[in-house]
């Protein structure tokens, strides 16, 4: 497998592709991305899919079912310095 730069997608043949497909996958499954080329040309583009959404429901389903965390003494302090330090946005007037 060729790749041209950080850049750009990693660049396959379709017959590498075809017979190394598995592994092809799995690099795939861990966020690379591929271009297969047939006969010099770039035929497709591989890549893992767009996030999906989740529901809130899902997300809380998901953090119950982790173990607890617990937070030391300073936790509301540096949540409170890192909100304080984040930039605020300059957001236009509902009369706009």
């Amino acid at each position: 497998m060729e790749k041209k730069s950080d850049y750009e997608r990693e660049r396959i043949t379709a017959t590498e592709a075809n017979r190394t497909f598995s592994d092809l996958l799995d690099k795939i499954e861990a966020g690379r991305s591929f271009v297969v080329c047939r006969h010099g040309r770039d035929v497709c583009e591989i890549t893992p899919p767009a996030p999906q959404a989740r529901r809130a429901s899902d997300c809380l389903a998901i953090l119950r079912g982790r173990a607890a965390v617990t937070l030391d003494q300073g936790f509301g302090d540096d949540l409170l310095k890192v909100i304080s330090d984040e930039p605020t946005e300059e957001r236009p007037s509902w009369d706009s």
